[in-house]
């Protein structure tokens, strides 16, 4: 099958405007084959979710009514009761691939109603996101900081915080490998009585049984459908490479790693010794608590391969 990609002004305009908006948000932290690794990453992301069917936009109609649903689920995973036993009245808080800030948002403006002052900050790899976001949470009257990381490189922060959130189903960004380490950076992070909070979905379920996977799978949010095909397996990462077509032809080449909510759960038991994992129609939020920091991201590494004939 051959397909027709028309690369006009306005793909190429969101290329340009991606760059400004990292260089800005990146200044003179990293140079180098360091600062242009992360903006690769950032902008392989950035074309991935031009063309995937999901809320980046906090203004659009659908992005109003994730962001009110949003809302009522960070009720949930503090609710009322809970923030009585939080003494400090300045909160900090970290949500880590951010995107246009959904989560962070809702969150910070969801504590500031309840009397809490909030200093968020929000990374990501995509410029343009954090850009939307920064904007976003101003416009909510939250304190906010924007920045371009990796989400693997969380090492490099100096510093604690009180909640640290991993919002908007990010998962199947992650190998087995990658996740691990992240969760270490996660316990690692988090203050004495601190709050780790996601969100996530049961993929084995909802997509290889109810839907099918194998040769092509639709999906639709907020009135965009795209069709991805599989053209690829990792036995040794577990991820999926997958190509995925918007109705105009569009295409963009992804690799992902379907979690389900049983080892995303089971994983962050060894990280922290209280998770608590709420069912709300099959969307869940896991909270966990009281973290285990004997591992530290640098000591999970991936298995040397042997391949033998």
């Amino acid at each position: 099958m051959f397909l027709n990609i028309d690369v006009d002004g306005d793909w190429l305009n969101r290329g340009m405007r991606f760059r400004r908006f990292t260089e800005f948000i990146l200044n003179e932290k990293y140079a180098g084959s360091k600062k242009e690794e992360i903006m690769d990453k950032g902008k392989n992301l950035e074309d991935f979710y031009n063309i995937f069917p999901w809320d980046s936009e906090p203004e659009s109609e659908s992005g109003k009514a994730y962001y009110e649903f949003t809302g009522k689920m960070m009720e949930l995973a503090l609710p009322p009761e809970v923030l009585k036993g939080i003494k400090k009245k300045n909160l900090d808080i970290l949500e880590v691939c951010a995107g246009a800030g959904f989560g962070g948002v809702a969150l910070g403006e969801y504590l500031k109603k309840k009397g809490f002052r909030v200093k968020l900050l929000m990374t990501d790899l995509r410029g343009d996101a954090l850009e939307r976001a920064r904007k976003f949470a101003k416009r909510k009257g939250l304190e906010v900081e924007v920045k371009v990381m990796d989400a693997l490189q969380l090492k490099n922060l100096k510093q604690k915080f009180d909640v640290v959130l991993f919002w908007g189903l990010s998962t199947p960004h992650f190998n087995p490998h990658e996740l691990l380490r992240l969760f270490s950076s996660f316990a690692h992070l988090l203050k004495r009585g601190g709050f780790f909070i996601m969100d996530e979905a049961d993929r084995r379920g909802s997509i290889f049984l109810k839907t099918g996977y194998k040769f092509a799978l639709g999906e639709e949010r907020g009135g965009r459908f795209v069709m991805s095909f599989h053209t690829g397996y990792n036995p040794y990462t577990g991820m999926f490479r997958r190509r995925y077509v918007s109705p105009d032809g569009s295409n963009f080449v992804q690799e992902i790693y379907l979690w389900g909510i049983a080892e995303v759960s089971a994983m962050l038991s060894v990280f922290f010794k209280k998770v608590k994992l709420l069912d709300i129609s099959a969307h869940y939020i896991i909270v966990s608590q009281n973290p285990f920091t004997g591992i530290s991201p640098e000591n999970i590494k991936e298995p040397v391969i042997e391949r033998l004939k």
